[in-house]
């Protein structure tokens, strides 16, 4: 069934719109009109590409470093540093020295 109504809807575009709310979610996406067939119409193949988020990586605490000989260490000297800020910001520099 999926199969019949994708081969229908593929079939019956021949033209290619989109909006603000389609070039938002998806920046990268373009268009390639293809070379025409035997009949009037030209195909259209869609790249529909996502935007990837780029900036800093979130900290994960990963289980096993527990079991690292120099841990509490280094993650005592990291917490004992002080930092001047908003609190969180004082967390922040703490995760990030460690």
């Amino acid at each position: 069934m999926y199969e019949v109504v994708l081969e229908v809807l593929v079939k019956g575009f021949d033209r290619v719109g989109c909006n603000d709310n389609w070039t938002a979610r998806l920046p990268g996406s373009y268009y390639q009109y293809l070379p025409h067939s035997p009949s009037d119409h030209s195909p259209v193949l869609s790249h529909l590409v996502t935007a990837t988020l780029r900036g800093p990586k979130p900290f994960r605490y990963f289980n096993y470093w527990m079991q690292c000989e120099r841990f509490k260490d280094v993650v005592q000297h990291a917490w004992s540093t002080a930092f001047q800020g908003h609190h969180m910001y004082q967390v922040v520099m703490k995760l990030k020295k460690a």
